[in-house]
């Protein structure tokens, strides 16, 4: 499942029922609610059978922090790096992919309390030409300067994807995909990204009229935010996000020095079908729409902050953030780098809502409020065959369920 059919992939988690049933022994048919130690072995029967039962997937970490049950697990299983039959460890660190958009927004929103963006604004108010021309052409209508902060945030300029949009030869693989792949050891910046899609793609409608998942709109962001603060990307994560909140094994990939989270150990291994692109230079054409590798821990730190008003002064730009909008999909909604999904709407009754969000490697932090449960980890497998990053989350909940 590629990230364009991920957006799909938010609605399809059935499998997810089958796995808790793996998951699941005996004793998960007894009345009497689930013990913590119980529940800790079924999450890692969890990760096992993930492994195990998916060709694809050579690796996966899982943390569950849920403090009314004064339970905090983390969990791995499979190989962080299979060429050296080297164990996943639950502190290692992988890539978090798209998870940044959720970072990158908050640090956006930042910006936006302090006064010194507005959601509102014209986008072209903070970028050079050289940027600006020709970006969002609809219909022989040059629609550029119409673009604002806001419609960035929330996938709504109506700007193509430079990742996923565009198979020109119609072998379901996208343009730019193919390009990384064939082109490995190529390094990409944010504008040139930016360029390839202006050349290659169309935009999909015009700005304000709908909703497009597009990582050309944070690859923009990010640039905006750098030319207000005149601060480089991974400067400002570090300064505003990763030191404040204890994030100390978080770093921005091909912009920082690699900050290992367990000593004499690197980034585990990362997959595309049967592809290892772990050491791929071209992965850095994912930047402030991702960009970051990171621990469960880390993220968990980051998603615990952020809910319990921890990083913004005033509670209502967090509300604004979660200013949830249509996907276009049944209980799939976004707000500003977040997802919401309804599991209700979605055939998983009881089970509630979720928000946060994932990313193309199945990457996933998202937090459960229905019983202040936040879940994080990856499968480090961006086309798994059987399960995906939503499965494990559903599962997760499901099991937490007494």
């Amino acid at each position: 499942m590629n990230r364009k059919n991920r957006i799909a992939g938010w609605m399809l988690i059935g499998c997810c029922i089958g796995l808790v049933w793996v998951a699941c022994d005996k004793k998960s048919t007894d009345p009497a609610p689930k013990t913590n130690e119980e529940l800790q072995e079924q999450f890692q029967t969890l990760l096992n059978n993930v492994v195990v039962n998916d060709n694809a997937i050579h690796s996966a970490v899982l943390m569950v922090e849920a403090p009314l049950r004064n339970l905090s697990w983390k969990g791995a299983a499979g190989l962080a790096d299979p060429g050296a039959n080297l164990a996943m460890d639950p502190d290692d660190q992988f890539r978090t992919a798209s998870i940044g958009k959720m970072t990158c927004a908050t640090l956006a929103m930042a910006l936006v309390e302090a006064g010194q963006i507005g959601l509102d604004d014209s986008i072209h108010l903070y970028l050079p030409d050289s940027i600006m021309n020709g970006l969002h052409v609809f219909q022989g209508q040059d629609y550029s300067e119409r673009i604002t902060i806001r419609q960035l945030l929330s996938h709504t300029s109506g700007l193509p994807d430079y990742v996923e949009d565009g198979d020109a030869n119609a072998n379901g693989l996208p343009d730019f995909l193919e390009l990384l792949m064939a082109q490995p050891n190529e390094f990409w910046t944010p504008e040139e990204t930016i360029a390839y899609a202006k050349e290659h793609l169309t935009p999909f409608s015009q700005p304000g009229q709908g909703f497009h998942y597009s990582d050309t709109n944070y690859q923009l962001l990010g640039l905006i935010l750098q030319n207000v603060t005149t601060k480089a990307l991974n400067v400002l994560y570090r300064e505003s996000l990763f030191s404040p909140l204890g994030m100390n094994y978080t770093y921005m990939e091909f912009y920082d020095t690699p900050i290992p989270g367990i000593a004499g150990r690197s980034l585990s291994h990362v997959y595309f079908g049967d592809q290892d692109y772990t050491n791929w230079i071209s992965a850095s054409a994912d930047w402030a729409g991702g960009g970051l590798a990171s621990t469960t821990g880390d993220l968990t730190r980051f998603l615990r902050a952020f809910v319990s008003d921890g990083i913004f002064q005033n509670s209502q730009t967090k509300a604004q953030m979660m200013s949830w909008g249509s996907t276009g999909i049944t209980g799939v909604y976004y707000g500003f780098g977040m997802v919401r999904v309804n599991f209700e709407e979605l055939g998983l009754p009881g089970a509630g809502e979720i928000y946060g969000h994932d990313g193309f490697p199945q990457s996933f932090m998202y937090y459960w409020p229905g019983q202040n449960v936040t879940i994080a980890g990856t499968l480090n497998q961006a086309v798994p065959e059987k399960f995906d990053a939503l499965a494990v989350v559903a599962s997760v909940i499901l099991l937490l369920q007494d």
